[in-house]
């Protein structure tokens, strides 16, 4: 009887909390390149995703991300790397031309990885150019998108609930990759996209 209750008073206590962490405002995503375009066929840009989030407690903490990245004009690059900065990692990821797929990584206040860093980087990536893509040259850009779900603890209360948003904002830089990068390159080459995930 009595673990009954504990059981139960345990399970009303975490009710609380994720009721408390469903509240929470939002996430967001970015993903920043070291470059504004690519020199040459072959060459590669490092990329770092950064997850932001608002609306927790002070320890509340980005709990991770499932899904994928997906690359504008996917066929004219490979990924050349990706490493998890996150703690866990469900399943390796998988990549298809510049797309990453099979994400699943994680932070947990149970296993005493949880990270109230704001932003906080989650992971990073190489992208190698292999081919230019038909179009005009204006439409010759890498940027990242992504769709999945993350996931955000309102605080490091072990017994916490993850609020999930399929729903979030992706901001991404720009990387231009004309055949002769010159004025055009540099002029649009600082833009950013910025969306919302439905």
């Amino acid at each position: 009887m009595r673990s009954t209750l504990t059981l139960t008073a345990l399970a009303a206590v975490a009710g609380l909390h994720s009721s408390a962490a469903a509240s929470v405002a939002g996430v967001s995503l970015h993903f920043s390149a070291d470059a504004s375009f690519f020199e040459t066929i072959g060459s590669s840009v490092e990329w770092t995703v950064e997850a932001s989030f608002s609306g927790t407690s002070t320890s509340g903490y980005f709990g991770g991300f499932v899904g994928e990245f997906i690359a504008h004009h996917a066929q004219n690059f490979e990924i050349a790397g990706v490493t998890n900065l996150m703690a866990g990692l469900g399943t390796a990821p998988a990549s298809d031309g510049g797309h990453i797929s099979d994400i699943n990584i994680f932070n947990s206040a149970l296993l005493g990885t949880d990270d109230p860093a704001n932003p906080l980087a989650i992971m990073t990536f190489s992208t190698t150019w292999v081919d230019i893509a038909p179009g005009t040259s204006i439409d010759n850009y890498l940027e990242y998108d992504a769709e999945g779900t993350a996931s955000l603890f309102n605080s490091d209360f072990i017994f916490d609930l993850p609020a999930e948003f399929d729903d979030f904002v992706v901001t991404s830089d720009r990387v231009f990759y004309l055949p002769a990068p010159g004025a055009g390159s540099a002029l649009l080459g600082g833009l950013a996209l910025t969306r919302r995930r439905r």
